[in-house]
Order: structure tokens, then C-alpha cells, then sequence
């Protein structure tokens, strides 16, 4: 009876060790998921930078082909300017319209900021304000000048909640109004 004692030996894992490696399998899977989110979250506000961009230079490309009305464009708000040219007030619709994603912009599509605030300025020198969509103090009015830069400032709200279904981006400024995000582009018209 003895001998057949000793030739039994342990086969196959304890539950024990199962249960650890589970866990330790969980926490490796958990850090990629992690991960994975942060990478989405990194992602997507790339892509919003960029579409930020191309509005904000497109605008900027629309004061330069319309010089003779350069100075109408520069109104703080565009979504709020009142009284404007035709030729303006027609370029700031379609403008905010693309945007918003209401209307196509033929074969170049950028993608959409549906609910970005657009501020356009005119400024005696390149300095942009820390926070170009509230700081007024140096809107320039009157005849432009070869010095003049005007600087298009865009801002939307990221809206981690909404599209991802998370809690809010910790490293997203609450003091920046009306959005967390914001992309700006200064330049001259000659």
C-alpha cells in the first residue's frame, strides 16, 4: 500500500491558482481597456483640432478674397453680427452652416463642429488674447491698415459624456467659455 502512495502525484492546476490568474488576467485586460479609451478620447479631439483649423483658415480665406468688406467680418461673434453687406452676411451664413454640418461644402468635406462658437477679430498687432473668445480690448474699428491681423478664434465643447459614454475629461479647462477646446488662426490680408 505503501508504493501506491508515493506514485500519486499532483496533476492540473488548484482552484487557487486558477482564481489568481484570473485576476491577474483581469487587471492586464482592464489597463488595455484603459487604454483603448484614452486612445479614442486622444483621437477624436485630433480630429476636431484639425476640422477647427481648416474652418478657422477657410474663414480667413474668405476675409482675403473680400477685401473691400474685410472690416465688416471682424464683429466678435459671428453667429450674433447684425447689419452687414450682402456679400458678408451671406459668406458668415454658409460659413456657420458648414460648420454645423448643415450644409455640404462641395467636394472638400472637412467634418463638422455642430455646436462650435466662431469670434472673428481685427487686431493693430498679432498678439492674441489668453482667452481670444471673450477678451474685446484690442478690436481695432476704422480704415485697415497693412498691420492689421485679424485672428478667427473657434470653440466647441469636447463632449466626452456624450460620445463615449465616460465621466468628463479631468484635463479639460472648466474656465474656458463656451467650450473646452478652442483652435484660433491670425493672419493678414496682403
Amino acid at each position: 500500500m505503501c508504493a501506491r502512495k508515493h506514485r500519486i502525484q499532483q496533476e492540473g492546476f488548484t482552484m487557487i491558482e486558477v482564481l489568481v490568474t484570473i485576476v491577474i488576467l483581469s487587471l492586464g485586460l482592464l489597463g488595455l481597456a484603459g487604454l483603448q479609451i484614452s486612445s479614442l478620447k486622444m483621437s477624436q479631439s485630433a480630429g476636431a483640432r484639425s476640422v477647427a483649423s481648416q474652418y478657422a483658415y477657410a474663414m480667413l480665406d474668405k476675409i482675403r478674397s473680400n477685401k473691400g468688406y474685410a472690416h465688416h467680418y471682424a464683429c466678435g461673434d459671428l453667429s450674433s453680427c447684425l447689419g452687414l453687406p450682402v456679400t458678408v452676411d451671406d459668406d458668415i451664413k454658409t460659413f456657420l452652416n458648414q460648420l454645423k454640418g448643415e450644409t455640404s461644402i462641395g467636394s472638400n468635406t472637412f467634418g463638422s463642429l455642430p455646436n462650435a462658437t466662431v469670434r472673428v477679430y481685427r487686431r493693430s498687432n498679432a498678439d492674441v488674447p489668453t482667452n481670444c473668445l471673450t477678451d474685446d480690448s484690442d478690436i481695432v474699428a476704422g480704415a485697415l491698415s497693412p498691420t492689421d491681423v485679424f485672428v478667427v478664434c473657434i470653440a466647441w465643447d469636447q463632449g466626452w459624456d456624450e460620445r463615449l459614454g465616460i465621466g468628463s475629461d479631468p484635463s479639460a479647462s472648466s474656465s474656458a467659455s463656451p467650450g473646452d477646446q478652442i483652435v484660433w488662426a491670425a493672419g493678414r490680408l496682403w
